[in-house]
């Protein structure tokens, strides 16, 4: 990890961090394949199994899927919070371990394993020095697998809360109990980083949408329901204002 390590804090952006690193994984016979990609606002990391998709304990897929996030998280210098956590494999009677170790929804049965999150993260500068290194290397594994929150600015925070809750049904008074702190000082420290509640849950909104259009085959009304939207033409106008264009032209 230490020759990894300097290598990724060497690498311009995000992106290219995570590919050095994905190659040396590949470069010591690491048990899964992982492939880092793009697809439009959304960036994914996967895990592919050679061979029999299920021989391999489940618990050493999960724990390599979520070191993955630590480590792009600690590259950014904050816990990136995930669109979607994908799992190609029925859900473990450990559910709720897995609530705990990921800041996203997380669904079963997939397709592939993997996080998806805002692909703007992969253009994001690489945040660390060597001291940043030695002190991460001297701590792993525990900061592959959670990355302290102190660091994490108050808007992903804020995602995070909106993601593990319900984003239909939250106001912003349950998000500043949830961050145990007033709806004034939670409002003035998004104001301080150029957003507001709104604004932030707009965004995540568009997001989940964007996701679920192009990764599944669920009903509009369906994601609108769960996006909160009080009726159907309430969320085509929010699509079109974010997109240009109707849901479905979007899904085709």
């Amino acid at each position: 990890m230490k020759v990894a390590g300097y290598s990724m804090i060497a690498a311009p952006t995000v992106g290219i961090a995570l590919h050095r690193y994905t190659r040396l994984l590949q470069m010591l016979n690491f048990q899964f394949q992982v492939k880092v990609s793009r697809t439009g606002d959304f960036a994914s990391i996967a895990l592919e199994e050679p061979g029999v998709p299920l021989h391999t304990e489940r618990m050493g897929l999960e724990l390599s899927l979520k070191a993955l996030h630590g480590v792009t998280s600690w590259l950014v210098g904050n816990n990136i919070p995930l669109t979607s956590v994908d799992f190609a494999r029925p859900a473990p009677p450990y559910i709720d371990d897995l609530h705990v170790l990921f800041p996203g929804p997380i669904n079963f049965d997939c397709a592939t394993t993997s996080i998806t999150f805002d692909a703007s993260t992969l253009d994001s500068r690489v945040k660390r020095t060597e001291q940043d290194l030695r002190e991460f290397l001297s701590c792993q594994p525990r900061d592959w697998l959670s990355e302290p929150s102190a660091k994490q600015p108050i808007t992903d925070k804020v995602r995070t809360c909106l993601l593990e809750g319900n984003i239909g049904t939250l106001k912003a008074l349950d998000i500043a109990r949830a961050l145990n702190m007033s709806l004034r000082t939670l409002s003035r420290r998004l104001e301080e980083e150029g957003t507001t509640i709104k604004d932030t849950k707009d965004k995540l909104r568009r997001d989940l949408a964007l996701h679920r259009l192009t990764k599944t085959q669920d009903a509009i009304s369906e994601i609108a329901s769960d996006l909160g939207f009080a009726d159907i033409p309430s969320f085509y106008r929010a699509f079109r204002t974010w997109t240009g264009v109707p849901p479905g032209a979007y899904r085709r």
